[in-house]
């Protein structure tokens, strides 16, 4: 694929695309902050395996692998309220890919970053950069938000990652003995998402949890 073909112009011209050319686990600040300010802003992507020019430079299948893991630890860690994103791996060669993540406006805002030196951080976007929010840009935020109790709030962590065997003999238990809650009946109260995102209330059903 021709990834420069790939790419929504409209996005480009809005200042709504990053490139990078690595995951860097030394510094995750250099990333995880476009991450954040997408996020505070009006969403936008992240395209790694790319350099600064646009050129397509791809990540391996096991790289790509890793590094989605690796994002999904450090956004549940480092960004606070959690935040809405989804991936895209875009084949450029014979094993070789492009990850893009894709990142969405978060209802509840502002997301703050912890940086490497315990400093909670809020970014957004200005004419195609993040850069630290102060003063009314952080009242404007707090003003936006769509603020749900904590407990209502999606995750990043997929429904099949836990274990709810209590949570299922309680609802037998209390239904006389019927068939197992189903994931629709989960959406349908805004236990999980359309992508099967755990709420952080369903998650202190799970039998055992590594959440913090």
């Amino acid at each position: 694929m021709d990834f420069k073909e790939y790419i929504n112009y409209e996005e480009f011209e809005t200042k709504k695309i990053e490139f990078k050319e690595i995951v860097s686990h030394k510094n995750y600040e250099k990333w995880l902050k476009e991450i954040a300010a997408f996020a505070n802003t009006d969403g936008g992507k992240v395209f790694f395996g790319v350099d600064d020019d646009e050129n397509p430079i791809g990540l391996t299948r096991e790289q790509v692998k890793n590094e989605i893991l690796y994002i999904n630890d450090m956004c549940d860690k480092k960004l606070h309220p959690h935040i809405r994103f989804d991936y895209n791996k875009i084949k450029i060669e014979d094993e070789l890919y492009i990850l893009e993540v894709i990142v969405f406006r978060n209802d509840n805002t502002p997301v703050w970053m912890t940086r490497s030196d315990e400093q909670d951080v809020i970014y957004i976007r200005r004419e195609g950069q993040s850069v630290i929010a102060h003063g009314e840009q952080v009242e404007e935020l707090v003003l936006s938000s769509k603020r749900k109790p904590f407990d209502t709030q999606f995750t990043n962590r997929n429904y099949f990652e836990f274990s709810f065997d209590g949570l299922q003999e309680l609802y037998q238990e209390r239904h006389n003995n019927q068939l197992f809650i189903t994931l629709k009946q989960l959406e349908s109260i805004d236990a999980i998402d359309s992508n099967q995102n755990v709420s952080n209330g369903l998650m202190l059903f799970a039998d055992y949890c590594d959440y913090e």
